[in-house]
């Protein structure tokens, strides 16, 4: 019988966190999460809570450096993740911040 040996996890960056579920189904497919980048406040609060251990950034990625993650193996994200979400948040109106126009 051969020895196995442990593989590395890949490793990602999470960008737009959100409450933490893609890198959940990321970690889950074996992804080691470095950090979690969110600009929401509440969002961070309940990634904390729920994942005390986790590299949380509470960070507008318009102004983000991620020089310290050079050499991460994936980068992935939830963007855009506001004023798209539901119709009325949007009202029809074109702005800025209209990133998929409601139909």
């Amino acid at each position: 019988m051969g020895i196995k040996s442990k593989q590395k996890k890949k490793t990602v960056l999470e960008l737009c966190a959100g409450g933490g579920g893609q890198f959940l189904g990321l970690e889950q497919a074996g992804f080691e999460c470095v950090g979690a980048v969110e600009i929401e406040e509440e969002y961070c609060k309940t990634l904390v809570y729920n994942r005390p251990e986790l590299n949380v950034i509470n960070y507008d990625l318009k102004h983000f450096d991620a020089k310290g993650f050079e050499g991460v193996d994936l980068v992935a994200g939830g963007v855009p993740c506001r004023h798209f979400q539901l119709p009325e948040n949007n009202l029809g109106r074109k702005t800025k911040e209209t990133y998929f126009p409601m139909l």
